[in-house]
């Protein structure tokens, strides 16, 4: 009696999972998604999480199917990472390279489940809780700083790394420029508009967003919040062709941004020390700028040396590490700084072919995007191409999980349509 009982009540609860089974991944991209500026480890931890449901909850001719529908972008979406897996057949420091193959290992394992249950994704309450995940590290970002503010007087807590306390600024200030072009979309997109209750709220949310760029005085981040806006009013003007209304909002665009930058010693100190850097007026080993400049040189350098197969996955980091001591860039030695732009460093690891394969990455989507008109994945393709030139985003974890999560998300999003 108690056997049959328990069997009944298993029978059930597994009826009643199977049900939820969609509810189940949806929240897990919600949560997902709204952690990602949070917390990298717990990140990873949801995600791992995630990827053991998907393997327990069955449902495997669906996955299958879904997986039949999605083979071609799918193989297009892992084929640097499976790039990287052969790159390790030539390379040396073995350790090195599957250390790297972990870290990427979200370019192959993201695509593969998002993939196999692409019908059970709705794109934008996942795009909503990003928003709301950014608004909540700019809350938090802003409340340390203030306690800090009052127990020390100084002003730089609200600058730069002393503001962002989880990621790299350059890092959190690409995911907040992605949120404000995703708030931007929401205006675009009348069908979005319910997720807010009035367009005020929305244009409150970009203009507290811009700031926060702004204080984590990334110069990137500021440079492409600067071509979000220009694309924005691009498209504006395009579609209701009011050309007055345009110029009238880039001259507001010009105002605030010469205000940011002009009228903040913090930033203005980092965009001035950056141009000097640029045109060799200035040559502090310590600058950012500077050290940029070395290391792409050494790296070219590399590159011109192992042009077609490249010195192997694990070994781009070794061979950098040489040239930086045969150059004399101290510096870059001492903090082991890798090529600093992903196309370069891709170059170096995997030659040639990985670097037609990363420009296809960019290429063909956008140009997909832009006779789809689907605006977002066009910007986000910017956002990410843009800060490849100055960062190997696909040598970090928040660089591979943005880059992954949410290239998957809208390439699966734009077949839909």
């Amino acid at each position: 009696m108690y056997f049959l009982i328990l069997c009944i009540f298993e029978t059930i609860m597994f009826v009643h999972f199977k049900k939820n089974i969609d509810k189940i991944y949806l929240y897990g991209l919600l949560l997902l998604a709204f952690i990602m500026p949070l917390h990298k480890a717990i990140f990873s931890w949801i995600l791992i999480l995630y990827a053991i449901f998907w393997i327990v909850s069955g449902g495997w001719n669906e996955k299958i199917k879904s997986l039949k529908n999605n083979f071609k972008t799918f193989l297009f979406l892992i084929s640097l990472y499976f790039l990287y897996l052969i790159g390790l057949l030539c390379t040396s420091n073995i350790e090195v390279g599957l250390f790297d193959i972990q870290v990427k290992v979200c370019l192959f394992a993201i695509p593969f489940i998002l993939s196999s249950i692409s019908k059970k994704i709705v794109l934008k309450p996942v795009i909503f809780v990003f928003i709301a995940g950014c608004l909540l590290s700019f809350i938090l970002s802003i409340g340390v700083a203030l306690y800090q503010y009052i127990h020390t007087g100084s002003t730089i807590v609200f600058y730069y790394t002393k503001l962002s306390l989880i990621h790299h600024p350059s890092y959190l200030a690409m995911y907040i420029d992605f949120a404000i072009a995703c708030l931007i979309w929401f205006e675009f997109d009348r069908k979005n508009t319910s997720l807010f209750y009035s367009k005020y709220i929305t244009f409150l949310l970009i203009f507290i967003f811009s700031i926060f760029v702004g204080l984590l005085s990334s110069k990137m981040g500021i440079i492409i919040l600067v071509l979000i806006f220009l694309f924005t009013i691009i498209l504006f003007v395009s579609k209701y062709h009011k050309i007055k209304t345009g110029f009238a909002l880039l001259a507001l665009c010009f105002l605030f941004f010469s205000t940011l930058i002009f009228f903040n010693p913090e930033i203005y100190g980092r965009f001035d020390t950056a141009r000097k850097s640029l045109l060799g007026q200035y040559t502090d080993p310590v600058d950012g700028t500077y050290n940029r400049k070395q290391v792409w040189k050494a790296g070219i350098s590399i590159i011109m040396e192992n042009s077609i197969i490249g010195v192997g996955t694990g070994d781009s980091k070794d061979e950098l590490l040489k040239e930086f001591q045969k150059n004399n860039l101290k510096d870059a030695y001492e903090k082991k700084l890798n090529a600093h732009d992903q196309f370069i460093q891709t170059f170096i690891s995997i030659g040639i072919l990985g670097f037609i394969i990363i420009l296809a990455l960019f290429i063909i989507p956008f140009i997909l995007a832009w006779k789809k008109k689907q605006w977002l994945f066009m910007i986000f393709l910017i956002i990410v191409f843009v800060n490849f030139l100055v960062e190997s985003m696909l040598e970090t974890q928040a660089g591979v999980v943005f880059y992954a999560f949410f290239n998957t998300l809208l390439f699966l999003e734009m077949k839909k349509e």
